[in-house]
């Protein structure tokens, strides 16, 4: 038996997870909810286009990436102002 096998191509993965990072910076200060809903669509839109069988470990790192991009935006929300003594 044969297995057709796809992989994502890593030049459009990493040029999606760009796009996202930039989409992700023009969004920081959005309500949360909204950010997840923006990026539930690009996760779900992207497992509906390359979920085909034996690619699933590029899915689980795309989604992973998107959650790392994520998390590094929502860290940048506020800085805590460090208060430095008088004196």
């Amino acid at each position: 038996m044969f297995t057709v096998l796809r992989q994502t191509v890593r030049q459009r993965l990493q040029a999606k997870l760009q796009e996202v990072k930039a989409e992700l910076r023009r969004r920081m200060h959005l309500p949360i909810p909204e950010q997840g809903t923006y990026l539930r669509s690009v996760v779900t839109g992207h497992v509906r286009y390359y979920g085909v069988p034996m690619n699933g470990p590029a899915l689980g790192l795309f989604r992973q990436a998107v959650g790392r991009l994520w998390r590094r935006v929502l860290l940048r929300r506020s800085q805590p102002i460090v208060s430095r003594g008088t004196g």
